[in-house]
């Protein structure tokens, strides 16, 4: 892997960068250093998101992604590496910030995202080769992924998360803050709904919000609406108060067996539900 350092007074270190108090002297990069100037937000949150916070960043994440905008994020544990991998999954454009030197992988168990990443995408560091991760860089890289962005969007925080520095960043640089809303009662989402009650116009339920924020125009679904028969309808009707398991949606509809699996791929490959975790379902967001 080629290492590629791009000083501030190089024409392709990042613009808007520039415009942060105290950006990096230096960055060091691997891979598609053209993703240093495309507009870009920042997907930022948990390292241990519940399972509303890992699907609110892939629907996020996918939906930037569609529409053209390059996704960064801090390639941490959590909701960093499911918006990376969600970006990469859909074919689109995503840059990871390191919190140590650009050929040290941290944590560990990020190796095969850290490789795709600098394949596919890119990721940059401000440290220099070698740099061990250590707990004050980190707070200190959350300046360039807001720095590199036209806005950042705030997945799901705990209280004292360190994806709120990197929101009170986007601040304090003048970037657009968004926010996802958690239930009341969620401690995996408190930082954020704290945060929503100081920046109420930061709230945030569909990725066109976003992209009506940064300017760009969102994608439209191309696939022709699907029309639903009787029994798909009696199928989507189950499902459209809660997820299911297939025993509980098997006994509600009274489909047969061999045609409940049926329709349950097929709804599945027209993007009208999604297969959860232990054989359950739930519709498409």
């Amino acid at each position: 892997m080629d290492i590629i350092e791009i000083e501030i007074t190089s024409p392709k270190y990042p613009e808007l960068l520039k415009l942060i108090p105290n950006p990096p002297k230096k960055l060091y990069c691997i891979g598609d250093i053209s993703l240093l100037n495309t507009k870009c937000v920042a997907i930022v949150g948990s390292r241990e998101p519940s399972r509303y916070g890992e699907e609110v960043t892939e629907k996020f994440a996918a939906g930037l992604a569609k529409a053209g905008v390059t996704v960064v994020s801090g390639l941490a544990y959590g909701i960093d590496a499911i918006a990376h991998r969600t970006v990469l999954k859909e074919g689109g454009k995503t840059v990871g910030v390191l919190g140590c030197g650009i050929d040290v992988i941290y944590p560990v168990q990020n190796a095969n995202l850290y490789k795709e990443m600098y394949q596919k995408g890119l990721v940059i560091s401000e440290y220099p080769q070698g740099t061990k991760p250590n707990q004050y860089q980190f707070p200190e890289r959350n300046r360039i992924i807001s720095g590199l962005c036209k806005g950042v969007l705030v997945a799901e925080a705990r209280e004292k998360s360190g994806s709120l520095i990197t929101a009170d960043c986007a601040t304090e640089q003048g970037r657009d803050l968004f926010i996802i809303p958690s239930a009341i009662t969620s401690k995996r989402g408190e930082g954020g709904n704290n945060m929503l009650k100081l920046y109420p116009q930061a709230f945030v339920t569909d990725p066109s919000d976003i992209l009506g924020g940064i300017g760009v125009d969102a994608i439209v679904n191309s696939r022709p609406p699907k029309q639903l028969d009787y029994t798909e309808s009696l199928l989507v009707e189950a499902l459209s108060f809660k997820d299911l398991h297939f025993d509980e949606i098997l006994q509600l509809t009274q489909i047969p067996l061999t045609e409940l699996n049926a329709l349950l791929t097929k709804l599945g490959l027209f993007g009208v539900l999604k297969k959860l975790d232990n054989n359950y379902y739930g519709l498409q967001g």
